[in-house]
């Protein structure tokens, strides 16, 4: 392709018409790649810049070429916003991680995304190599990782018949594969039980925006979990953004297993009416023990956004926060989707002092029916009436 200085990304149409021109009077099809990518941005179809990546595969796509199957771009102008990998269980995720880093697109995405997909709960995705070989070899302009369990990021609960889940489908290894990349700015992580993922040492200097999403926030009956005392210890001086769910585990006669990551034989039968247990019982999590540690460390941060959702123990996570407080630099916290009743508004208006410097409290998806009063809290209240932590881990007794 044309060695032709490109514009930055964030620079005016203008100039990248003008990148065009010179792209296509070299004979470069990326010129062409970013006239048909505007069009797709103002409304045409994507089915012209589709049909010319067909014939340009190799001298865009390069040793990307061959999967392009697998392959799904965010494009802007000519360049990779995104590079999206799905690599199935009879797949090399190895092959596929090594030809990502020596496409033309490697050196120019801005996220890399990998999506495990296990059509079958029978099914295993190995991303071990994957992630040591993209540690080695991911570009400088790559500051973005998502790593992403697909049938987690569609199932809303974990299924065991005793308090250790069976294993995650996907294995991602010790993350201290990741955090060798020292230019990540954002990390997200979409998992089945967080408690089987392997955070490593987190020290991440450029580090900004960081998600671990599962289906099951460790034991309530154990001391506080090592994922806990990881993210206490974690050095991210630049750390704005947050995002922790938090699910806790219920106990059944008979879990319902609709939207199970795994579902467990035994309970794909029907029970006996005198077994079935709709509703489930849980032991409260001592959130100010579990999350303590974390939320101490956080207050000597500058931390824009803090999201924990799908908590059932809302009082005890309320305490939590008042125990052990709020960074002064805070503008958003998020508790949606959680367990919060309308006995929370009043301990909310009680607490005012804790909500005071905040821009926005979500308070969407909770259980709360009138957040009416909140409005002489301060910040901005979103909020709607939802089916509270729909997220969750159900144990099946006996």
């Amino acid at each position: 392709m044309a060695d032709i200085a490109a514009p930055k990304l964030e620079d005016s149409q203008d100039s990248w018409l003008v990148y065009a021109d010179a792209l296509q009077s070299a004979g470069d099809p990326r010129g062409e790649l970013i006239m048909l990518n505007q069009a797709v941005e103002a409304g045409a179809s994507a089915a012209a810049r589709d049909a010319f990546l067909d014939r340009h595969a190799d001298a865009i796509f390069g040793e990307l070429a061959r999967f392009r199957g697998q392959v799904e771009i965010d494009w802007k102008w000519c360049v990779p916003r995104s590079l999206s990998l799905k690599i199935g269980p009879r797949d090399e995720p190895l092959a596929l991680a090594k030809a990502s880093l020596s496409s033309p697109l490697g050196a120019q995405m801005q996220t890399l995304r990998l999506v495990a997909l296990t059509p079958s709960q029978s099914d295993r995705v190995n991303l071990v190599p994957a992630l040591l070989e993209l540690s080695k070899g991911l570009s400088t302009n790559c500051t973005a990782l998502e790593l992403i369990d697909d049938r987690a990021r569609r199932s809303r609960i974990l299924v065991s018949s005793d308090y250790s889940p069976s294993n995650n489908l996907v294995d991602f290894g010790n993350l201290n594969t990741i955090w060798a990349i020292p230019q990540l700015q954002r990390v997200h992580l979409v998992v089945a039980d967080t408690e089987q993922v392997k955070l490593g040492q987190i020290d991440a200097p450029e580090l900004r925006d960081f998600a671990f999403l599962g289906l099951r926030w460790g034991q309530p009956y154990r001391d506080q979990s090592e994922m806990a005392q990881t993210l206490a210890a974690a050095k991210w001086p630049k750390l704005q953004r947050l995002a922790l769910r938090i699910p806790e585990t219920y106990t059944y006669s008979w879990p319902d297993q609709d939207g199970a990551y795994v579902s467990v034989d035994r309970y794909d039968e029907e029970g006996d009416d005198e077994y079935m247990d709709d509703e489930g019982w849980h032991e409260d999590m001592n959130w100010s023990a579990e999350l303590g540690g974390l939320l101490d460390a956080l207050v000597q941060t500058k931390l824009e956004q803090l999201s924990l959702t799908s908590f059932a123990s809302a009082s005890n996570l309320l305490v939590a926060l008042a125990e052990h407080g709020l960074p002064a630099s805070l503008q958003i916290l998020d508790l949606s989707a959680s367990d919060l009743g309308d006995e929370a508004v009043g301990w909310m208006l009680e607490h005012r002092q804790l909500f005071a410097s905040l821009k926005t409290l979500d308070l969407r998806d909770t259980l709360i029916d009138d957040a009416s009063p909140l409005a002489a809290l301060g910040p901005e209240v979103l909020h709607s009436s939802g089916g509270g932590a729909i997220y969750r881990f159900s144990v099946g007794m006996e």
